[in-house]
């Protein structure tokens, strides 16, 4: 289980909170929302600031569509110091509350209040191991697959090779440019990659060539 990590997010410290938290994730360029957990959830952090200045310019609610529009379940953390909320911004009380109410329930979307990042790096581990639990351990459960390009999609299909990892998927992509090229490979040219030798090389062959299913 993983989360995609919006890269606008880099230099929030989250990636170094959640690496305390021994949480996997990786940094990539969404289009929507700050936190991908699974193709159905995702989550958008705002600072008191930044939720203050989008319910100004207008920006909180046509964001809170577009969210829903694209995934099932969409939540909100509010991250800072919550008593600023009402004088931060001159916004008035009744607005801000109306604000938050509308986002709960017109919208479905529900806020938790975060004090600082590493709470933020807390909520998104317990909300990873709950949409984890929810797909039943299933190894097709691909977090965030609906953003995936076609370049994540050919290194997700060579990963799963026998004894292929991350970094020997790519390898094998750069040298064969296409999953097709890898597995139309024979065994002698697979082991012309580093780190595939004989028996990987077999293996892999067993797997792509076998017919089981008569």
């Amino acid at each position: 289980m993983k989360i995609i990590v919006d890269n606008r997010e880099r230099k929030s410290g989250i990636s170094e909170e959640l690496s305390d938290l021994d949480v996997n994730f990786e940094f990539s360029q969404l289009e929507l929302g700050d936190f991908i957990l699974s193709d159905d959830c995702v989550v958008e952090r705002k600072t008191i600031s930044d939720f203050l200045s989008s319910l100004v310019d207008g920006r909180l609610f046509s964001q809170a569509k577009n969210l829903k529009d694209h995934f099932d379940k969409v939540l909100y953390i509010l991250e800072g110091d919550i008593s600023e909320i009402y004088y931060l911004r001159d916004i008035s009380e009744n607005a801000i509350i109306s604000s938050i109410l509308s986002l709960n329930l017109d919208y479905n979307i529900p806020i938790f209040h975060s004090e600082d990042i590493e709470s933020t790096a807390k909520i998104l581990k317990n909300l990873l191991r709950r949409e984890y639990k929810k797909s039943e351990g299933n190894d097709s459960f691909r977090v965030g697959r609906k953003f995936w390009t076609v370049e994540d999609e050919q290194k997700y299909l060579v990963e799963g090779l026998p004894g292929v990892g991350p970094k020997l998927a790519m390898n094998l992509l750069k040298y064969f440019k296409s999953p097709k090229n890898i597995f139309l490979a024979s065994s002698e040219e697979l082991q012309k990659i580093e780190k595939i030798g004989k028996k990987k090389a077999d293996k892999i062959k067993s797997v792509l060539d076998e017919n089981n299913f008569n």
